[in-house]
């Protein structure tokens, strides 16, 4: 900017119309504006100046900063902003020490923070945006019996990554305080999250504050102890809090970016798109779960109740378990609730199976941990279970085959891609035995084979709730097959079943034609890709002549020429049942 143009402006905007004024000389260019600016305007011309701010200043320009101190000197600036707080403290603020009563500044430490509490004797507020710990500690302790300054009511400090001892000192300094913002986002959990620690240090420290607004955050961490938002904001359900100051505090522990962040209502700054939170409001014990976007900082735009929870590979641990179960205790809302590797642990499970206990809602619950397994029977709300491609070998078939023996509402069970057989297997038809709730089981990809198919066999020839099995991309073969449609035919309710691509060939096919004109229930059969060839769809050919239940059959991907498509058609024409046959 020419000199022209600095008295160009002066002609539209007069000198006492201007309000506030930010100084900085980070570069020779804007050092060389300055000078401009102090040349062309007589300072005591500012009679409306309300605000200062200065920015990166340096030697080449202290002469020229010295000579601004007589604004400040004249006018009762509010605020004065400022970041080289050194030079300033000794060159600026000393001159006008009777004047000063609002600073605003970047960075400070402790020790600045004394130096300036004891150049300015009415400050009344002071704020700052970023405070740490550079201090040397000798400095910090030495410092901490020496005067307090009554002059300050206001203190704003928005980053505060002073360690506990350190804040306590920075606040000992100044006990007449009336008014305290604090955002201080932490490592671990610590005294800034027990409402007891603050309830006891402003009692005894801070006995004239008003106002204490406060946003606390810490991420969760693995191997830690657990603090559930009901037991952080239990600690501020006091007396004190809510009687006496009536400040309500709110805790929410952001499930996906595993955060547990606490706050006051006012000063609610989380800029995350979309979260899902679990937040415990401070006048009761209830947990909500809810989803919030927003659009920035401090501007919620939508706030809702969740029906479908998906936490799929968020490793939420058992702090996230401990606070969905909070939830659960008392929410009607959700009825999906996915946690798939999730890594709960057992202490998780346990609190979420207590709380399942006593949820009325009819839930489907996507796990992969096993353990949930072993408290399945206890939990009554449950009516799908979702366990796909966890491997859960023999030990989860064995608390499965518990859960199976004692639940009384599971309706569907997916059991996709475990690798159950053999050992594993037996385990879970023991279970399935005596469970007379179950109307799906899902066992797709679980190398079932021939031995394993007789023991499912037995259970089909006694079971009157199961209504769909798919047993599609395992190992059965002829034999197998032959134990299933056997006890089919002594069975009056699985209406659809899956063998699809288990290869069992022309042989396999023949079994299913001859048992299925003595099967009543059947209504889907699919055979899709079990290379029967054309001898084997002559033999299912056969048999549809017969068939008086069986609507829809699947026969794709079976490698079936002319003359078995022929044979297939034929049959169809003088069959008045099926009303849906896919081939290719």
């Amino acid at each position: 900017m020419s000199q022209s143009d600095v008295k160009f402006v002066t002609r539209f905007i007069p000198p006492d119309h201007i309000s506030s004024i930010t100084f900085s000389d980070a570069d020779t260019k804007r050092l060389d504006e300055i000078h401009l600016f102090l040349s062309t305007f007589d300072i005591r011309r500012f009679n409306g100046l309300k605000s200062l701010s200065f920015g990166q200043t340096n030697a080449q320009s202290r002469q020229q900063l010295t000579i601004l101190s007589k604004i400040i000197d004249q006018h009762n600036l509010f605020p004065l902003r400022l970041s080289n707080l050194d030079y300033l403290v000794e060159h600026i603020f000393r001159p006008v020490q009777h004047v000063l009563k609002y600073i605003a500044i970047r960075i400070c430490t402790y020790y600045q923070y004394r130096n300036i509490l004891h150049s300015l004797p009415n400050l009344q507020t002071f704020q700052v945006e970023y405070c740490d710990n550079n201090d040397n500690d000798e400095t910090v302790r030495s410092s901490a019996t020496d005067r307090t300054y009554h002059q300050l009511k206001s203190l704003i400090i928005y980053n505060c990554q002073l360690p506990i001892e350190y804040l306590r000192l920075f606040l000992l300094l100044t006990p007449a305080l009336v008014n305290l913002k604090l955002i201080s986002p932490r490592k671990v959990y610590g005294p800034v999250f027990d409402g007891s620690f603050w309830e006891q240090f402003i009692q005894i420290r801070l006995t004239k504050l008003n106002k204490f607004e406060f946003f606390f955050v810490y991420p969760i961490q693995r191997n830690l102890p657990v603090h559930s938002v009901n037991s952080i904001i239990a600690t501020f359900r006091t007396p004190f809090w809510i009687n006496d100051k009536h400040w309500f505090a709110t805790c929410d522990h952001v499930v996906k970016t595993s955060q547990i962040i606490l706050y006051t209502k006012p000063i609610c700054m989380n800029d995350c798109e979309i979260l899902v939170r679990c937040e415990t409001l401070p006048m009761n014990s209830v947990c909500r779960l809810i989803k919030h976007r927003t659009n920035g900082r401090d501007d919620i735009t939508a706030t809702e109740n969740l029906t479908v929870l998906d936490l799929t590979g968020y490793p939420i641990g058992e702090q996230g378990a401990q606070d969905l179960a909070d939830v659960l205790l008392n929410d009607v809302t959700l009825n999906t609730l996915n946690l798939q590797e999730t890594h709960i642990g057992d202490s998780g499970l346990e609190q979420l199976t207590y709380a399942l206990q006593n949820n009325t809602v009819a839930m489907t619950i996507y796990i992969s941990l096993i353990l949930l397994l072993t408290h399945c029977s206890f939990v009554q709300t449950l009516t799908k279970l979702h366990i796909g491609n966890n491997d859960i070998g023999t030990v989860g078939a064995q608390y499965l085959a518990v859960a199976l023996r004692n639940n009384l509402t599971l309706l569907a069970l997916h059991l996709p891609l475990n690798q159950i057989m053999n050992e594993a297997f037996q385990y879970l038809t023991n279970g399935l035995q005596y469970n007379t709730t179950l109307t799906t089981l899902d066992l797709r990809f679980n190398s079932i084979g021939d031995n394993d198919a007789k023991q499912l066999a037995n259970v089909l020839e006694n079971n009157k709730s199961l209504i769909t099995l798919d047993l599609s991309g395992n190992s059965l073969g002829a034999a197998g097959v032959q134990f299933l449609v056997d006890a089919l035919t002594r069975n009056n309710t699985l209406i659809t079943l899956d063998l699809r691509g288990n290869n069992f060939g022309a042989k396999g096919a023949q079994f299913v034609a001859d048992a299925l004109p003595h099967i009543t229930a059947l209504t889907t059969l699919n055979l899709s890709y079990n290379l029967i060839w054309n001898k084997g769809a002559k033999f299912i050919a056969d048999a549809l002549l017969y068939n008086t239940s069986l609507s829809i059959l699947d026969l794709s991907g079976n490698d079936i020429e002319e003359a078995g498509a022929q044979d297939l058609a034929n049959a169809l024409q003088n069959n008045t049942v099926i009303f849906s046959f896919l081939y290719s």
